[in-house]
């Protein structure tokens, strides 16, 4: 309800009010329509979880936002009539303060009714093996054939919506050596230039053409320019400004996906879990931490790469959650034809749980037991609500992820302190060394030059110094880095299992195939998952490998993999396990240290 409001009576002209605070205005049914759109969601909730979700939503916001209004409508009155427009104000501010939590409660008690009225259409879309659109607010038919070409279309849209070199999408560059080098167009994208970039480094590494100095020499230019093209940040700037403005060579850029592989030993699980979360998060933040040592970043630059670096990672997910579901849906099509019989079924998974964990020892067992969980529940759940005398079964495995989730986040959560404490701990050691490295260098300044000493023990004492540094440097590492990566693999935990509930989503709700083999899809992967469940909690191990080796061994990889040279993770695993210290050596390949003690 509105009314009408006369306007005030002229006066004498005041001067305008501060602009961090306006005056109030009258509102169009437009801007009503959209502070009330902004205020309370009225979208169709999926059930009556939802409906109460939303409910209480928008009361807490009516309430807030009624709580706002009575204070900051008479300050804006004052500002703008003073006395009297205080007393105005407050008159509005008492109404609206009122009306805002009694919209809520309406607009919540609606959205309560419709989800619990949903509900029943959510077992029966379900029980038809239909997938609720988040987005579109509707039940859908789901075809993992078809996916595929949805995902395709919608990164043609990606790469037409947002230019990922940053600058001049399409038209002219400055200069165009480094992508004649890489045998790509400016327009490439990333994509493209990295598989460019691979194949080019393998046809020119000089292992490979022993004696030849041109391939070596073309090798150093491949690399060079990859460097320059595959950072966001440079390749924007080499367009812009040409090769003199990025000209830096001998520069080594980490692929977080082959140090996060190495570090975690996840190869022989990725077709399960596709690539980690975590690499994904560690490439973007290089690249923003790349853009921050830049000058002159156009605010409006920043906004498009932030919606950009969002969007890509949104369907960088969705690619990576059907390439698992492909994997999955051929991995268990054995067993589901019955070509294969169950006991076979079970022998061969045995068999690929043991090489999981004999890959990587120290990781192996946990990655065995976070994707047994996630498999095996999304299984029974979907058996129990597809078979169980009214879905008891499935409810009762909903109620066990419900658990398992919190108890993830708490685990996130707590694991997550202690490596910041560990990390904290490890810095104020670090930085009292420094401190009384300074104090005695100040102490010698000020006692002046002294004749005695020579050059050789002034020498011996900064090597000894050095000498103390790196190892103090070294036991900061070994006490922070086993708390930082169990802290990682806590959170590796809560992505595997997100990302495998929408891969089982997909398989149960395949339109392609009728329900009765996605049931027994269902089957063959609560087999396979209680297998790697078992598996795992056999070989778990209560001492964890040598986290500071592997760290090292991590690094060395990637240094390697970014100069175009393959890398073999069981080679690496191998490395681990050996005794010694690992140094980095010739082009970006690997040399041992030390030997045994």
């Amino acid at each position: 309800m509105s009314s009408s409001v006369p306007p005030p009576p002229p006066s004498t002209p005041k001067s305008p009010p501060p602009p961090h605070l306006s005056p109030p205005r009258r509102l169009s049914s437009t801007s009503d329509s959209e502070i009330f759109s902004d205020l309370f969601s009225t979208r169709k909730p999926r059930d009556a979880t939802a409906g109460i979700s939303s409910g209480l939503k928008s009361i807490v916001k009516g309430t807030v936002a009624g709580a706002i209004s009575l204070v900051a409508q008479p300050i804006a009155g004052a500002q703008e009539d003073g006395a009297k427009g205080f007393f105005k104000g407050l008159g509005a501010g008492i109404i609206t303060a009122v009306a805002l939590p009694v919209t809520g409660v309406a607009v919540g008690a609606y959205q309560v009714g419709r989800g619990v009225g949903n509900t029943f259409e959510r077992m029966r879309e379900e029980k038809e093996g239909k997938w609720w659109d988040g987005e579109e607010r509707v039940w859908k038919t789901f075809s993992l054939e078809g996916e595929k070409e949805e995902l395709e279309e919608m990164q043609r849209k990606f790469d037409e919506m947002y230019p990922e070199s940053g600058f001049k999408r399409g038209g002219e560059v400055k200069d165009t050596k480094y992508y004649d080098v890489l045998k790509v167009a400016p327009t490439a994208s990333p994509g493209e230039i990295k598989k460019s970039y691979y194949k080019l480094a393998r046809q020119k590494h000089p292992d490979k053409n022993p004696g030849d100095d041109d391939c070596k020499r073309e090798f150093q230019e491949i690399g060079t320019a990859y460097q320059c093209l595959s950072s966001e940040e440079k390749r924007r700037e080499y367009d812009k400004n040409g090769l003199s403005e990025n000209s830096e060579e001998g520069e080594i850029n980490v692929d977080p996906v082959v140090f996060f592989s190495v570090m975690f030993g996840c190869s022989g699980v990725e077709e399960y879990t596709g690539e980690l979360y975590i690499a994904s998060v560690a490439g973007g933040l290089m690249e923003s931490m790349k853009k921050q040592e830049g000058e002159n970043e156009e605010e409006e630059v920043e906004g498009k790469d932030y919606e950009r670096e969002r969007a890509e990672m949104d369907l960088k997910q969705k690619f990576r959650e059907n390439g698992v579901a492909v994997f999955l849906e051929g991995r268990v099509s054995g067993r589901v034809s019955d070509k294969i019989g169950e006991e076979a079924f079970k022998e061969e998974a045995v068999r690929e749980a043991k090489e999981i964990v004999g890959t990587s020892p120290d990781f192996g067992w946990q990655f065995l037991t976070i994707i047994g969980s996630a498999l095996s529940l999304e299984a029974e759940e979907y058996i129990g609500f597809q078979t169980s005398f009214l879905g008891l079964d499935g409810h009762a495995a909903r109620a066990k992820k419900r658990v398992d989730a919190v108890s993830g986040n708490l685990d996130i959560a707590g694991k997550g302190l202690k490596a910041a404490s560990a990390g904290r701990k490890a810095m104020k050691d670090v930085e009292q060394f420094q401190k009384e490295n300074e104090r005695k260098e100040t102490l010698k300044d000020s006692d002046g030059p002294n004749p005695s000493r020579t050059q050789s023990q002034d020498e011996r004492e900064f090597a000894d110094m050095q000498q103390k540094q790196e190892t103090l440097m070294k036991d900061a590492l070994s006490e922070t880095l086993p708390a930082i990566i169990t802290a990682a693999m806590a959170y590796n935990r809560r992505d595997i299992t997100r990302t495998l509930k929408s891969v089982c989503k997909k398989l149960f709700n395949d339109c392609d195939v009728p329900k009765p083999v996605r049931i027994l899809r269902a089957r063959a992967i609560l087999v396979l998952g209680l297998v790697f469940l078992e598996e795992g909690r056999i070989a778990v191990r209560q001492e964890g490998g040598d986290m500071v080796k592997r760290a090292e061994v991590a690094v060395m990889s990637t240094m390697a993999k970014g100069q175009g040279q393959e890398v073999d993770m069981k080679q690496m695993e191998e490395l681990i396990k050996e005794k010694g210290t690992v140094g980095l050596g010739g082009e970006g390949g690997a040399e041992e240290k030390g030997g045994e003690e």
